[in-house]
């Protein structure tokens, strides 16, 4: 009933909300109206279980946005690892990879290594530009989380896996990717603590 009428057009044919490819989602002026006005209450517990219960694919992943936003971490990590259960590999490998940068936030390292293993793990053959960014950004935040507690080794050979495996890549946002790998190579050779270039 709420959603009808959330949809339904209160001005013309502007509504509240709005039908995408991946769900339904806020119009942009909606936001910046609730984001503007100090005086709205954040959602409560029950609203974030019952959008992340909800939530489906890409939804998952604008719910994970919004709670980590808010610093409800453990919410954005229960979205996360929700998207990261889609049939998409896209947007799995997108949830998997934010799920890894939310739970090494939350000082899990060892629960973030085993994500960005497993975004790998099930993503590294695809070859999808956007998917292959994402196997490459898991495997240098993988290396990071490495670097920070000084397995600087570890760290290394990560980042030597990411040149190997996407060095030769044609894709503008793979290489990004590359080139960060290459400047923690570079980097005191694995230790470290913030991103180059920051």
């Amino acid at each position: 009933m709420a959603l009808r009428w959330a949809l339904k057009p209160v001005a013309g044919s502007i509504a509240l909300l709005t039908k995408t490819a991946d769900g339904i989602e806020p119009f942009d002026y909606v936001v910046r109206l609730v984001a503007q006005d100090a005086g709205v209450p954040l959602p409560e517990d029950e609203y974030w279980d019952a959008a992340i219960g909800t939530a489906e694919d890409g939804m998952a992943l604008d719910v994970g946005s919004r709670a980590y936003e808010q610093d409800r971490l453990e919410f954005a990590l229960q979205a996360y690892r929700r998207a990261a259960r889609s049939a998409s590999s896209r947007i799995a490998t997108i949830g998997g990879f934010n799920a890894g940068v939310v739970l090494g936030e939350l000082g899990r390292s060892d629960e973030a290594i085993g994500v960005y293993d497993e975004v790998v793990a099930r993503y590294g053959d695809d070859t999808e530009p956007a998917v292959r960014e994402q196997v490459a950004g898991a495997l240098v935040s993988k290396g990071v989380v490495l670097g920070v507690l000084g397995r600087s080794d570890e760290a290394i050979g990560v980042y030597d896996e990411v040149v190997a495996r996407y060095g030769d890549d044609t894709e503008p946002a793979v290489l990004e990717v590359v080139r960060l790998a290459r400047d923690w190579l570079s980097d005191d050779q694995g230790q470290h603590g913030q991103m180059p270039g920051k």
